[in-house]
């Protein structure tokens, strides 16, 4: 008997939990690349690649080990989707997929290096438009805030559809350090917000994949990506370091690592922001209709929020995402404003892992003084280690206003199965209402 599991960047999650004959039946896992499948008794394997699917279908023929295998024994064999081209091989009991090896092969995408330009920005943009421009490995460079879009002031202003690179930690984007000049620039008014970004995105359908984006010491607070009115965009396989510096869970110290600004039905896969404890908030949507995030983690946010959810509209699914070192696991602030005129909103938290907070933490913040937010938590993987509550601070009042919050609109439920994943897409089936794993404290408690 065995179960499948898969080793995401370090992280073991699993993706079949279910006990198999040992015989020739298979079973199927989905899981994101560069992964290892893993099986204690599986020693074959078939590889289906969908065209243009973000994952890799991997079957694991689950079958007696023959004795004798080892690493030297490995064939590889080339697997290919969309210009992507893998490494797959058998290793006694493992089924390895290689990461991608990056190559522009349709006629929507640009290699980098055949492009032209003065600045970063510049040669990306030299590309035909909707097309993705491919990187390959190397650190890539731009200096100053030196453009304004949308009235805010960017190091780095992409119009084409988006970026891919060659890998985490193989290709890196970031502002050469000191570089800066608009230090004056930073509010300091209560409430003001700081408009400083390191990269700027307005295109529908933005692709942007496979990199490390990171932060430098520039003498003052900064935000990292602006997404400005996009929808439709997948953002997967990417990790933001020190992107996004804060001192504050309020404007103007609040910063975002990623800012989804006026967006619509937007993803995000597999992303890693690392605020290296200096950040503010990490993932932030700001007027923002029915996004989904799987796999997402962030942690060393201390001053703000690992995910922080505000004005939102439609469905929000969070899917397997983690929270570690941050004053806030999950921000939700007027998430539905039916009190307006506008609809209910639903956040969905499926599978979290609600790490340790700093000092004055939470897992979640809850206000709302224009409608109540419909709050559903499904199968929570860790509550802070031991079995602790989820806490939820209940504030009085939602800006100056009193909080409505409906809590009867919060439920946890658990031993049920969740289907679906794409933005706003997504039903829990079975399982038993839990309210036993909710704790409420503040000033609204």
């Amino acid at each position: 008997m065995s179960s499948v599991h898969v080793l995401l960047r370090g992280i073991p999650r699993t993706v079949v939990d279910q006990s198999v004959p040992v015989a020739a039946q298979a079973v199927t896992a989905r899981v994101h690349e560069p992964v290892v499948a893993t099986s204690a008794l599986a020693v074959a394997s078939t590889v289906a690649v969908a065209a243009g699917a973000p994952a890799v279908a991997v079957q694991v023929a689950v079958l007696p080990t023959p004795a004798g295998i080892s690493r030297a024994a490995v064939v590889p064999q080339p697997v290919t989707r969309t210009g992507v081209t893998r490494s797959v091989a058998v290793i006694g009991r493992a089924v390895v997929i290689g990461a991608p090896t990056v190559s522009a092969s349709s006629s929507n995408e640009s290699q980098y290096s055949s492009l032209s330009g003065s600045t970063f920005a510049g040669r990306v943009n030299s590309a035909p438009i909707g097309n993705v421009v491919v990187l390959g490995a190397g650190t890539y460079n731009w200096s100053d805030f030196t453009t304004v879009v949308q009235g805010v002031r960017v190091g780095a202003s992409i119009t084409r559809r988006g970026l891919r690179g060659a890998g985490i930690d193989s290709s890196i984007l970031q502002m050469v350090a000191g570089s800066s000049t608009r230090a004056a620039d930073v509010p300091t008014a209560a409430g003001t917000t700081n408009q400083l970004h390191q990269m700027f995105f307005d295109y529908d359908g933005l692709r942007l994949s496979d990199m490390t984006l990171n932060g430098t010491s520039q003498g003052h607070l900064y935000n990292g990506l602006r997404m400005h009115g996009v929808a439709g965009a997948l953002l997967r396989n990417l990790k933001l370091t020190g992107l996004g510096p804060g001192n504050s869970n309020i404007p103007p110290g609040e910063t975002f690592a990623i800012n989804d600004y006026s967006g619509s039905g937007n993803a995000y896969q597999d992303i890693e922001i690392d605020g290296q404890s200096a950040g503010a908030t990490g993932f932030g949507t700001n007027s923002t209709s029915s996004c989904t995030f799987t796999d997402c983690y962030a942690h060393h946010n201390t001053y703000s929020a690992a995910f922080a959810l505000w004005q939102g509209t439609g469905t929000f699914n969070l899917i397997r995402c983690r929270s570690h070192l941050n004053k806030t696991g999950f921000n939700l602030e007027r998430m539905g404003r039916e009190a307006i005129g506008q609809s209910r909103c639903t956040v969905n938290i499926v599978n979290p892992t609600f790490g340790t907070n700093v000092v004055g933490g939470q897992d979640i913040f809850l206000g709302n003084d224009q409608g109540s937010t419909i709050l559903n938590i499904y199968d929570p993987v860790d509550r802070n280690g031991s079995g602790n509550p989820i806490r939820v601070y209940f504030p009085l009042n939602e800006q100056g206003n009193p909080n409505i919050q409906n809590r009867n609109d919060v439920t946890v439920r658990i031993g049920g199965t969740w289907s679906g994943g794409s933005p706003g897409v997504g039903v829990y089936n079975g399982g038993i209402y839990a309210s036993w794993y909710l704790e409420y404290f503040g000033s609204g408690a």
